[in-house]
């Protein structure tokens, strides 16, 4: 074996020192299947996302499983990779996590074919291991199809949170398939228990049982009296060697949380969560439990009763679900001899979940209905929640081929996360700040991110420095360049960068901006700048679009359309709508219809039903309305009602026949998104996601749709994530 510095050449070295960087930080986990002593476990390419930006930028073709979710341990990955040989030296890393004291990783096993017609002696196959003791790589270069690696001390090979790292560097003139990694471990890694239920078949008992994991020598029960404890209490004193569990002596009328855990050299994540009402006495739940009816802001909820009248009934309501029964939960009393109950007072548009149980004349529950749900008539729901990354606002979401990218804010970075919801979210950083003062944020005034033909383009504004920045690229492969700005406006009043917006097509990029300050001493009045560079360029061409008031408020949007760009520009007198001929000159027109003015807020330009469309939001009247046309002047559709303070922050996304809208107002003393569609002549609503409180939906908020289908991407502002929500039409 070779130890020291890269013996075969400088591209390969910087490539390998700046995995070697990556490898030093906080690991992600990397699932792995089960093994036992003297083993073989299975991993492969592509990479898990934050780690994923040590992948090779050249031609790596991924073959094999597709990703594949594994409790407690994260990721099963492909079992081939192909990787094109050149001068570029192609590369990847491998990770295997969940490593310690008692699970030691010992031994690498690497298979790999040869095309026809060559021999390992017409290429260069190296790996390298990541030696966090000597914290540098120790290398070795493959001469045979199969290769065997040993760890003679292991624990120099496994960062403080329990992971490894190979890296296999490839030069050649055709191709090589690396067909499997096996890697052998000294204990055991178990995957978490699927499948775990709990029911309740007497008073003070609850039974548990749970699939058998492969090579587990036990399990461990946990019970919780929230979803969200901390701390669980485990309930047996040594690991148990059944799948099943009974729980004596539990207090009644309570919900209980249930998870268990398979155990080996270690303890693995937790199963499924099961919950489980426990009933106070004897009374079979209501039948047929369901809803009868729905009205504008209530629902009639019907059931059917065989026991003893009477019985009276509570019938437990919450706008969350899996909801744990408290003392201040709502719920409605119902007679023993009813069989159906109005719940008014609703609010329209929300998604309620509600569950009953009969009530004996002592006031003793019997056993729960399972959770039901119920809806006001005429209501779009948001289902499918689930979290992207922890961030800040702004936020912006587009769909990409048949999939979504969100960019956000993060530690000073901007983020892409592209995938879909209930799938794999792959992440990377498009635009960083290295130096930054403690408690300065820098990209965080305005975000923006386009998409087209493969590549990416993100725009931003750095806040500390007063920059406008952009980045363009694919994922783990990006080039930042500051469009304008010097830097000179640090720790002072930005002076570009402000309104960021981003567009591309298939040969052309462009970053449009308000220039604060504009070129005029002292500051007079600011400037709308447009910067152009050819697709994959690094020249930026400055174009200065018009001149606004120093203190106006401005909104505007760009977009390509049929090769063009389309630029429009509003503050509280005009409506500027722009075009570029094929000659590289502008055209200017306002189409604010005469005697409409004040609409400089929530301008989002975009093409549907053959005009252009956009948002417009009146700043005086405090109303939304959507400006459409072709030729000046456009039309005007009043969207929300005058005066109510409602239409800020509006975006607007269309696929098909679908178009929508979201925009953030007050109702009823709450600050609350609104959804609108134009299904139906524009009408909107309250969105309300399941979990969220009404007043964490955080600004920065945006739209998209894909097959006919919108979705939400958020900030909840209590948990500081960024988060997604899958709109679904009302039934009715």
């Amino acid at each position: 074996m070779r130890t020291g510095n890269c013996p075969w050449g400088s591209i390969a070295c910087v490539l390998l020192l700046l995995a070697l960087i990556g490898c030093q930080g906080s690991a992600p986990t990397t699932a792995t299947d089960t093994a036992a002593a003297g083993q073989t476990v299975y991993a492969g390419l592509p990479l898990p996302a934050d780690l994923a930006r040590q992948t090779s930028t050249t031609e790596l073709v991924r073959a094999g499983w597709q990703f594949e979710f594994k409790a407690g341990k994260a990721w099963r990955l492909g079992d081939g990779l192909n990787m094109a040989g050149g001068a570029e030296l192609p590369w990847a890393v491998y990770a295997l996590s969940g490593l310690s004291e008692q699970n030691e990783l010992t031994k690498v096993i690497l298979q790999s074919a040869w095309p026809t017609g060559s021999t390992p002696t017409s290429m260069q196959l190296f790996i390298g291991k990541a030696n966090f003791h000597r914290n540098f790589w120790d290398w070795v270069q493959v001469t045979a199809e199969q290769h065997t690696i040993a760890y003679d001390y292991p624990e120099h090979y496994r960062n403080e949170d329990g992971t490894a790292y190979l890296v296999i560097v490839y030069s050649g003139a055709t191709e090589a398939l690396i067909e499997q990694l096996k890697f052998t471990v000294s204990g055991t890694v178990v995957a978490a228990p699927d499948n775990l239920a709990a029911t309740v078949p007497d008073v003070g008992r609850v039974d548990l049982s749970w699939d058998a994991v492969d090579l587990a020598t036990g399990y461990n029960v946990y019970r919780m009296r929230s979803s969200a404890t901390a701390n669980p209490t485990l309930l047996n004193a040594s690991p148990l060697t059944d799948t099943d569990y009974a729980d004596h002596g539990v207090g009644t009328g309570y919900t209980y949380y249930y998870n268990v855990t398979a155990v080996a050299s270690t303890e693995s994540g937790p199963s499924n969560l099961a919950s489980i009402w426990a009933h106070e006495v004897e009374l079979p739940a209501p039948a047929n439990a369901h809803v009868a009816a729905q009205g504008e802001s209530s629902f009639d909820i019907g059931w059917e009763w065989s026991q003893t009248n009477p019985q009276n009934f509570y019938i437990y309501l919450s706008d969350l679900a899996d909801f744990p029964l408290l003392s201040d939960t709502e719920r409605e009393f119902v007679t023993g001899f009813a069989r159906q109950k109005t719940v008014g007072e609703r609010e329209p548009g929300v998604l309620y979940y509600w569950k009953m149980c009969a009530v004996n004349s002592a006031g003793r529950r019997g056993r729960m209905t399972e959770e039901q749900t119920a809806m006001t008539r005429d209501c779009w729901t948001w289902t499918d929640s689930e979290t992207i990354g922890e961030g800040i606002p702004p936020i912006r979401i587009i769909p990409v081929e048949d999939q979504l990218a969100v960019a956000y804010v993060r530690d000073n970075e901007v983020q892409v996360a592209v995938g879909m919801i209930n799938e794999y979210w792959e992440h990377d950083t498009a635009l960083r700040q290295e130096v930054i003062p403690d408690g300065m944020t820098a990209f965080a005034n305005a975000v923006d991110i386009a998409y087209d033909s493969g590549t990416y383009l993100v725009a931003a504004d750095d806040a500390f420095c007063g920059d406008a920045w952009a980045s363009f690229g694919t994922l783990y492969d990006w080039t930042q360049e500051r469009v304008h700005g010097d830097g000179s406006g640090a720790l002072m009043h930005p002076v570009s960068g402000l309104h960021i917006e981003a567009a591309i097509n298939y040969r052309e990029m462009a970053v449009l901006h308000l220039y604060l300050t504009g070129s005029h001493e002292p500051p007079t009045c600011s400037e709308v700048l447009l910067h152009l560079s050819p697709l994959g360029g690094h020249e930026w061409n400055q174009v200065k679009i018009r001149e606004v008031d120093f203190q106006t408020i401005l909104s505007q949007d760009i977009c390509y359309h049929h090769d063009n760009l389309y630029l429009l520009t509003a503050d509280i007198f005009v409506a500027e709508f722009y075009v570029c001929d094929k000659d590289g000159n502008w055209h200017m027109e306002n189409v604010l219809p005469e005697g409409i003015d004040h609409v400089s807020k929530h301008i989002d330009l975009a093409w549907f039903d053959d005009k252009w469309n956009s948002t417009a939001f009146h700043y005086a009247d405090q109303q939304l309305f959507l400006l459409s046309g072709i030729e000046a002047p456009w039309d005007v559709d009043p969207i929300t009602e005058l005066e109510i303070d409602m239409g800020h922050e509006a975006r607007l996304a269309t696929d098909g026949e679908l178009s929508v809208m979201i925009f953030f107002g007050m109702v009823q003393g709450l600050p609350t998104y609104q959804f609108a569609t134009s299904l139906d002549d524009w009408d909107y609503m309250p969105i309300r996601v399941p979990g969220v409180e009404p007043g964490d939906y955080n600004d920065g908020a945006d739209i998209a749709v894909i097959d006919g289908a919108p979705y939400i991407v958020f900030w909840d502002q209590e948990d500081r994530l960024i988060k997604i929500a899958k709109g679904t039409p009302p039934a009715t």
